[in-house]
């Protein structure tokens, strides 16, 4: 059910149904057979580990942890941690602390501690903590230094460490572009793991004047689990952001809808392919996608919104699969990345599309995998910039301003990969963000970095741990919006004070020069604007996650009040 070899390869220790083996791997011969089962029960070993001094820890099917002596067989230790199945132990480096847990979520930790004196000494593993972190089955505890990084049924990637608290929670997401937007039409696309959703977004009441009309209904933000389950532990920055917003009267408030979003069509691949990347023209004529085999093209009519077709539209010349996919403004053109290659496409809803121009990245880029992949709006000078990064963090800028594109610039290569970039085209400047918080902003017509943000970020940005996922320019302010797991970071270059949503927070710096906001929300799958004053903001709730798991295992609570 289970093996493990020893730090230095040579002994392999094996569990099974009621037995644990350890091997002479040179051999291949078992040296000792120690039998688990206790009164006649079938025992299940589910999981080993072997520390140096020869000693072996096994978590079994009745919850108990059991540390053996693998020379003899002898038992030294058991504790009953858990309340069912242990199903993964990991042992610190230094052999001084392991943590276990399975079916029973409890995450139990135990310390090494010396337990004689004088002439007889030795050691003991006595219960440390014990963290409450996930509801469902917990399958992989893995140790990186001082964080524990545990995996479970529930699909999310958490982190956590002790003295002193912290945790940090990943959703199941899946990575890279997760939607595509239609302004014009409202129409939103959606990318699953199997198959695409086409929406058209719904509507809300205005009044004579063009303002909208605010529901009578107002809305507390539910940022933590915990509101379900008060014995879990919170996401630390969840439970700094319901600080913040402790005392403060504002409240979320709903637009009047007058009609709710109605899906169009569900596009499901062949033999229910994976889907890469997919991306929704800004005309809202055309969907493109790529699977791991094939790509496709395909074309949306929604005149009439009761007979909602997609028909086949013929891409010539481009039979390889594409790791990213982006449209012109005006969406005559089609440009996609696949295998260090740019291809660029004029796009036809009669004749199909047609490549035009082959850009080969070798030059440039180490990488044959896009990272990133931005086109701009045209400037005012009627230039367009396409930003590429690869995943060794190498950044490119090519441009065009008749009718081919040609390589304009290679930035500098940052320690870290970037995390997302964007291009403002009002002042023709691209904007990255690191995966280690770092933003810069680079002049693509004097090909130079600039001053801004330089070091005036407030330490709300700096504290962060999650990694910015996108960049939006703000379509009416000299401000940008970022986007990551749990919130929206606004900075506002054009004020001179630094702000925290929704209570003012001070700053002791005398050269401020970004205005900066927080909007929390869990877990923000995507953000687009629809318009100068509109945005769509998509969002996971943990509630929808947790509703399609199996049952968690059921325990007692007392005191419950």
């Amino acid at each position: 059910m289970c093996c493990k070899f020893d730090k230095t390869g040579n002994t392999l220790v094996t569990g099974s149904i009621n037995t644990i083996r350890v091997w002479n791997v040179e051999t291949g011969h078992a040296t000792c057979r120690i039998s688990v089962s206790r009164r006649g029960k079938e025992t299940i070993v589910w999981c080993l580990a072997v520390l140096s001094d020869n000693m072996v820890v096994s978590g079994d099917s009745h919850g108990r942890l059991t540390f053996w002596d693998s020379s003899v067989g002898d038992q030294i230790e058991s504790y009953t941690t858990h309340k069912s199945d242990i199903l993964s132990i990991v042992v610190s480096e230094d052999e001084n602390s392991l943590y276990c847990s399975g079916v029973d979520p409890v995450i139990m930790n135990f310390k090494k501690v010396s337990n004689g004196c004088g002439k007889i000494s030795g050691a003991q593993w006595v219960k440390n903590v014990q963290r409450n972190i996930h509801e469902h089955d917990v399958r992989v505890l893995i140790l990186n230094g001082e964080n524990l990084v545990s995996v479970g049924a529930d699909g999310y990637l958490t982190l956590s460490k002790y003295p002193p608290k912290w945790v940090m929670r990943i959703p199941p997401m899946i990575p890279g572009i997760r939607s595509s937007v239609c302004a014009q039409k409202k129409l939103l696309l959606l990318r699953y793991s199997t198959h695409l959703e086409i929406w058209k977004l719904g509507t809300y009441e205005v009044n004579e004047s063009g303002n909208v009309i605010i529901s009578n209904v107002s809305m507390e933000k539910n940022f933590g689990d915990e509101a379900d389950n008060p014995h879990l532990e919170p996401d630390t920055a969840i439970a700094d952001y319901k600080k913040v917003n402790m005392d403060s009267t504002d409240h979320l408030q709903q637009l009047k809808v007058l009609e709710k979003p109605v899906l169009f069509v569900t596009v499901i691949p062949k033999k229910n392919k994976q889907i890469l990347c997919c991306e929704l023209s800004p005309n809202g004529q055309f969907i493109v996608y790529s699977t791991d085999s094939y790509i496709r093209m395909l074309k949306l009519d929604t005149e009439d919104e009761s007979n909602i077709s997609l028909t086949k539209v013929l891409i010539s010349g481009l039979s390889s699969i594409c790791d990213r996919i982006a449209f012109s403004e005006d969406s005559q053109t089609m440009l996609v990345h696949s295998c260090g290659e740019i291809r660029v496409l004029h796009v036809d809803s009669e004749a199909g599309a047609t490549i035009v121009q082959t850009i080969s990245t070798e030059k440039y880029l180490k990488s044959k995998t896009a990272l990133h992949f931005h086109l701009s709006k045209k400037t005012s000078s009627n230039m367009t910039y396409l930003a590429v990064a690869d995943t060794e963090g190498g950044i490119v800028v090519w441009t065009q301003s008749n009718k081919k594109f040609e390589h304009h610039v290679t930035l500098p290569k940052y320690r870290c990969v970037p995390s997302a970039l964007s291009i403002n085209s009002k002042n023709q400047c691209l904007i990255v963000a690191y995966v280690d918080q770092k933003l810069v902003e680079y002049d693509l017509l004097n090909k130079k970095f600039t001053n801004w943000p330089g070091g005036t970020l407030p330490p709300q940005w700096l504290s962060r741990q999650n990694a910015v996922a996108s960049i939006n320019v703000h379509s009416k302010r000299d401000a940008l919006v970022f986007e990551d797991i749990t919130s929206l970071f606004v900075i506002d270059k054009s004020l001179q004070t630094i702000y925290h949503e929704p209570k003012a927070k001070k700053s002791n710096s005398n050269s401020l020069d970004v205005y900066f906001k927080i909007i929390p929300f869990k877990y923000l799958a995507g953000f687009h604007w629809m318009g100068d004053d509109e945005a769509v903001i998509l969002e996971i709730l943990p509630e929808n996650i947790v509703s399609q798991l199996p049952p968690a295992l059921a325990s007692k609570r007392h005191n419950m009040g």
